[in-house]
């Protein structure tokens, strides 16, 4: 088996604001607005 080419990360808005180190403050007002609305591409 070779090196894995992608990988997947799926969660809550909240924990994948957290994950990509995005203040969550915007999650605390109703109503919330993400600061982004993932589908995004990295790299590793």
């Amino acid at each position: 088996m070779g090196e894995a080419t992608y990988g997947v990360i799926t969660g809550n808005t909240t924990m994948l604001h957290l994950l990509r180190g995005l203040s969550p403050v915007s999650m605390g007002v109703l109503p919330f607005e993400p600061l982004s609305r993932f589908g995004e591409t990295v790299d590793a």
